[in-house]
């Protein structure tokens, strides 16, 4: 008896996903999973990012309606001293959630990872879809990917949609305190961390040096 219950405990345990809630209070709504080596880079014109504390597969909670989410796939090839971390450009797609429904995003995982010379290839070539509970697949598209994406983020060209505002627009910036407030605070936090995830390397220099400056 006291086996059988150790193993429902264990199974609800690893059943059990972490959840980012976005779903702003809403009555109806919806979750995406999210499987290992996909990290979540924008919802709804807004840059995102997941703590660093959840645990793969996580699963993202939104109100029913359309939806716009930006991933990126990130994984170590090769093994030791000779591997490295390969990242896909980052992948955008668009789509209806239904209340009570559960969507799940995959993609095809590389036979071998410590193949290294096989890593930018499989990360340059990436492909993804949105898995609908109906068995349909919603493809992902690349956006493009450069030097740029730091102006691509903010200003909205790869993520953004004009029907949501971002956290510096006047509808989620004022001197008044109110319940959105704190919401608004970690939407720019979890921006920075993405910026900063996804500049080049010249443009954290040039970060790094206006920031010294004081300017």
């Amino acid at each position: 008896m006291i086996a059988a219950v150790m193993v429902a405990l264990l199974a609800g345990c690893a059943s059990k996903m972490d959840t980012l809630d976005y779903a702003d209070d809403a009555s109806a709504t919806a979750v995406i999973e999210f499987p290992q080596y996909i990290e979540l880079r924008a919802l709804d014109g807004e840059a995102r990012s997941q703590p660093f504390t959840v645990s793969y597969p996580y699963q993202l909670k939104v109100a029913a309606g359309v939806h716009v989410i930006g991933f990126q796939y990130q994984q170590e090839w090769g093994a030791g001293a000779s591997s490295r971390y390969y990242k896909s450009p980052i992948m955008q797609l668009t789509f209806t959630a239904r209340a009570g429904e559960r969507y799940v995003i995959d993609y095809p995982k590389p036979a071998y990872i410590d193949r290294l010379n096989e890593g930018e290839n499989y990360a340059k070539t990436f492909s993804a879809w949105l898995l609908t509970p109906g068995g349909e697949k919603i493809p992902a598209k690349a956006q493009p990917k450069g030097p740029g994406i730091l102006a691509r983020l903010i200003g909205g060209g790869a993520v953004a949609t004009d029907s949501v505002p971002t956290p510096d627009s006047p509808a989620a910036a004022g001197p008044v305190s109110r319940p959105g407030e704190a919401r608004v605070e970690s939407a720019r936090l979890d921006a920075l961390q993405t910026l900063w995830k996804d500049a080049s390397e010249d443009e954290r220099k040039a970060f790094m040096n206006w920031l010294i400056s004081g300017q």
